[in-house]
């Protein structure tokens, strides 16, 4: 119990988001726009937009092949800048 403490003060990047933060909050929306380029992609989901003012971030490896416009369903997790 101690150890996992102790590895997020030392090293926070390193560190995964609990289990029920991946299962619980979730959320559903569309692939919006993906830049193979440089991997950063965007998932428009109007009840989070309504909190953060923002689309939802999403890395091209989470997308894989799912064409712009695909409802996906997905885990809630925040960035260090506060932004899902």
């Amino acid at each position: 119990e101690l150890a996992p403490g102790v590895v997020n003060g030392a090293v926070p990047d390193l560190t995964y988001a609990p289990a029920d933060s991946l299962t619980k909050r979730r959320a559903t929306g569309r692939i919006l726009q993906v830049n193979s380029g440089n991997g950063v992609g965007f998932i428009d989901c109007p009840e989070l937009k309504a909190v953060f003012q923002t689309d939802v971030y999403v890395h091209k490896n989470q997308v894989g092949a799912l064409p712009i416009g695909t409802e996906v369903n997905f885990a809630i997790l925040l960035s260090k800048d506060m932004k899902p």
